[in-house]
C-alpha cells in the first residue's frame, strides 16, 4: 500500500468530519493560547487542551504520536516537525461554521484563511515540539 495514499485517505477523513478533532467551540481559544507570548504559548495551549471531550484528546494524542514517529524517518522521508504541521493543522484545526471573526481581517476571506492556516499549523507544531521534548527527556 502506497504511504501517500494512506495519508491521502487520513487527511480526507479528518478533514470531512462534522468537526474538527480540537472542536469547533475550543478552536478560538486555541488561537488566542497561540498568540501569547512565545514563553506562556505551551502552558496556555495545554490548558485549552484540557478542555477537550476524553474521546478528542486521545485521537489527538494517539495521532501526535504517530506524526512523531514519522518524524523520526525525516532523512528518508523529508517530514520534518514542522512539515507534518503544515500539512496536517488545517485538518486537524479549523474554524467552524459558526465562527464568525470580528476582526477586521474576517472581510478579506483570503488573509483570513492565511492567518488561519498559519495559526493551525503553528499550534500543532507546539503540539508536536512539547511531545518531542518530553519524550527525549524521559529517555
Amino acid at each position: 500500500v502506497d504511504v501517500h495514499s494512506v495519508t491521502g485517505v487520513l487527511k480526507l477523513y479528518l478533514r470531512e468530519m462534522p468537526e474538527a478533532l480540537f472542536t469547533d467551540a475550543l478552536y478560538p481559544a486555541y488561537l488566542e493560547a497561540f498568540q501569547t507570548g512565545e514563553l506562556n504559548r505551551g502552558s496556555a495551549l495545554r490548558r485549552v487542551h484540557e478542555n477537550l471531550p476524553a474521546v478528542n484528546k486521545a485521537i489527538i494524542e494517539f495521532l501526535l504520536a504517530h506524526l512523531r514517529r514519522v518524524n523520526k524517518f525525516e532523512a528518508q522521508n523529508k517530514m520534518s516537525l514542522h512539515n507534518l504541521a503544515t500539512v496536517f493543522g488545517p485538518t486537524l484545526l479549523r474554524p467552524g461554521t459558526s465562527n464568525s471573526r470580528s476582526d477586521p481581517k474576517s472581510r478579506d476571506p483570503l488573509a483570513a484563511g492565511t492567518v488561519d492556516v498559519m495559526a493551525q499549523a503553528g499550534i500543532l507544531y507546539c503540539f508536536l515540539q512539547m511531545g518531542a521534548r518530553e519524550n527525549n527527556q524521559s529517555l
